[in-house]
């Protein structure tokens, strides 16, 4: 039975539990195999988009994401940490972001995102130079009207997502999509 993101359902299937990981083996037509965590707060969470499956009182539906890995999270290994920032480098190429941040105006300002702060030792570049990573006090206090938050970094076991919002006008978001082909991240899709 389903209750969180994918709303309230029951399934037939198998499921297999290696490691903290339940494997779910749906018995339905599209043969989908899911992948869950148990949470320490008594939920479970789809690895591939971090949402949760918890006992709702009173029917809620629903379910929210939770922190299981970087950046949200401490990296576990250099790895997880440096795919990471080859995405975000990766989504700082998206041309959509040269329509409100000037190339020849260096450098880019990006607030900080839980782990990827000032002092977390993360370099990002934007048209070749190296962005600035800064808190939001900072940008407050400087008066800083144009720049970069990053709004979500959602890395599942295949296919990985990156939202960011331009400021000060809010509601100009830009989102990357990428998928794992033979172990290597590539970019799937641009929306804006």
């Amino acid at each position: 039975m389903y209750e969180g993101h994918r709303g309230d359902s029951k399934y037939r299937g198998t499921y297999t539990i290696r490691n903290d990981t339940i494997i779910l083996n749906e018995s339905t037509n599209t043969l989908e195999e899911l992948r869950f965590l148990k949470h320490n707060s008594g939920c479970l969470v789809e690895l591939e988009t971090r949402f949760s499956y918890c006992q709702r009182k009173n029917g809620q539906l629903g379910g929210e994401k939770i922190a299981i890995n970087y950046p949200q999270l401490e990296e576990r290994n250099q790895k997880e940490k440096r795919e990471v920032i080859d995405l975000l480098n990766i989504a700082l190429t998206n041309p959509e972001l040269e329509k409100y941040f000037d190339p020849a105006e260096t450098p880019m300002i990006i607030q900080e995102y839980h782990q990827i702060n000032a002092n977390s030792n993360v370099r990002l570049s934007y048209t070749g130079e190296e962005a600035q990573i800064v808190s939001l006090k900072e940008i407050e206090e400087n008066e800083i009207s144009r720049y970069l938050t990053i709004e979500d970094v959602t890395i599942g076991l295949e296919s990985a997502m990156i939202k960011c919002r331009v400021m000060p006008e809010e509601h100009i978001g830009v989102l990357d999509f990428f998928t794992r082909q033979n172990g290597k991240w590539k970019l799937r899709e641009r929306l804006r």
